[in-house]
């Protein structure tokens, strides 16, 4: 899966599960913005992540996770937060 289907995918889920509606998101992004997020027509910038994530009440890094865990084929965000983990002992940036 390409990473804005993925993104798009997390995003809509997590949307879902938090029982949010796309018009939840006016003024922050239109709703055409969010159908084409949804939809994988569009890779957001981080600005915009942030924003949306703003709106979600989650930090940021959650919608990426989450969107990296679907990539690979996965629901949860556990085997990408040890990956990461990993990458960051290697570079010694985990104390």
């Amino acid at each position: 899966m390409e990473y804005a289907q993925a993104l798009g995918s997390a995003f809509r889920s997590l949307r879902l599960q938090l029982n949010l509606t796309q018009q939840d998101f006016l003024p922050t992004t239109s709703i055409s913005t969010i159908s084409r997020i949804e939809r994988g027509e569009m890779n957001p910038t981080l600005p915009v992540i942030e924003k949306l994530a703003k709106v979600m009440g989650v930090d940021p890094l959650v919608i990426l996770v989450l969107a990296a865990a679907r990539r690979d084929g996965s629901e949860e965000g556990k085997a990408v937060i040890a990956r990461i983990e990993g990458h960051l002992r290697m570079l010694g940036r985990f104390e």
